[in-house]
């Protein structure tokens, strides 16, 4: 039945300062492991979405050292 509404408790503004407090503490991240604690699709998604709007902000950059090889947060820096 359709008794009440479940409210998702991951927003991406929410992640975004998730994600923002672990590269400041640690430098940086690797991707994977972001995802690692993940129970939920939307937790997945939501998070993947604030990787997303942390790159177009430049808060965060992604890059990747050779070809298959894991894929890293790491804070904005301008040169």
């Amino acid at each position: 039945s359709f008794n009440s509404v479940k409210r998702d408790h991951y927003t991406i503004d929410g992640q975004m300062k998730y994600l923002k407090t672990l590269v400041w503490q640690n430098e940086c991240i690797e991707f994977s492991k972001i995802f690692k604690k993940a129970l939920i699709k939307i937790e997945i998604i939501v998070t993947f979405l604030a990787v997303l709007e942390l790159i177009k902000q430049k808060v965060v950059y992604i890059y990747q050292e050779d070809t298959f090889e894991e894929i890293v947060i790491s804070k904005y820096c301008e040169e």
